[in-house]
C-alpha cells in the first residue's frame, strides 16, 4: 500500500480522493448502499459536483468521528497493537483508495468503526454483516494487503466506559475470494465509465486473484 501523508478531512485529503474509487464508495458501486444509488455516484464522479452537507449530517459525522477516536484505545488493548489512522492507495490498482480509522504498524490489521445503532450491533454480535458494510471492508483489505479487519460498533461519547453488548461490540472480518474479485471487477468497470480517457490516465484492469 502506498501511504498518503495527509490528514483525513483536509483539503489535500479530498483532493487525493478525486479520480479514485474509495472504500466508502464500494457499497454504492456494488449497488447495495442504504444512502446513495450507483447512478447518483456516477453523476457526482463525472461532474465533480457533490451535494452540500446539511447541519444534521455534519453533527452526525462529528459524533461518529468522536466515537471512533474514543473507541480506538480500547481496540488497541484488544489487539495488543497501536493503530494509526491512514489513507492509502493500492500498489497494484492505482484507482483504488481507502481511508482507515486505524491500521497496525505492519499493515496486517485494519480497524473500522461505525457509530452505534441497535440493528448493526446485533449483526456484529452475530457476525453477519450486511453487504452495505462488507464491501467497504473488502476494498480496505485489497488496498492495505491486511489479513483481517476488526469491525467495531460503539458509542462512548457519553463518557461511559465500554461495556460489551451495551455500547461496544466488535467482530473480525477476513476477505472472501468470491467477494474480492467482484469488487475489483466492479471498481474497474465503474471507473472506466466516468474517468476521462487519456494516455496518462488509464485504469489498470484487475487480474483474477489466485
Amino acid at each position: 500500500m502506498k501511504v498518503l501523508k495527509l490528514n483525513q478531512g483536509s483539503k489535500e485529503w479530498y483532493r487525493a480522493r478525486e479520480g479514485k474509487m474509495t472504500a466508502s464508495e464500494a457499497p454504492v458501486m456494488m449497488g447495495v448502499s442504504k444512502y446513495q444509488s450507483r447512478t447518483a455516484l456516477l453523476k457526482q464522479k463525472a461532474t465533480g459536483t457533490f451535494p452540500d452537507v446539511t447541519p444534521f449530517q455534519q453533527q452526525l459525522y462529528d459524533k461518529g468521528h468522536t466515537a471512533e477516536a474514543l473507541a480506538r484505545p480500547h481496540v488497541e488493548k484488544l489487539i495488543g497493537e497501536e493503530l494509526f489512522p491512514t489513507t492509502g492507495i493500492s500498489e497494484q490498482y492505482d484507482w483504488m483508495l481507502a481511508s482507515f480509522d486505524g491500521v497496525t504498524l505492519l499493515d496486517d490489521v485494519v480497524y473500522e468503526h461505525k457509530l452505534w445503532n441497535d440493528e448493526l450491533a446485533k449483526d456484529v454480535m452475530a457476525e453477519t454483516l450486511s453487504p452495505h458494510y462488507y464491501w467497504q471492508l473488502e476494498q480496505q483489505l485489497l488496498v492495505s494487503g491486511a489479513g483481517q479487519v476488526i469491525f467495531v460498533c460503539s458509542d462512548l461519547t457519553d463518557g461511559r466506559e465500554p461495556v460489551e453488548g451495551e455500547n461496544f461490540v466488535y467482530c473480525w472480518y477476513e476477505s472472501i475470494p468470491e467477494r474480492a474479485w467482484p469488487c475489483l471487477m466492479a471498481g474497474s468497470c465503474f471507473g472506466r465509465s466516468w474517468l476521462p480517457t487519456s494516455p496518462s490516465r488509464k485504469l489498470s484492469g484487475p487480474m483474477r486473484p489466485r
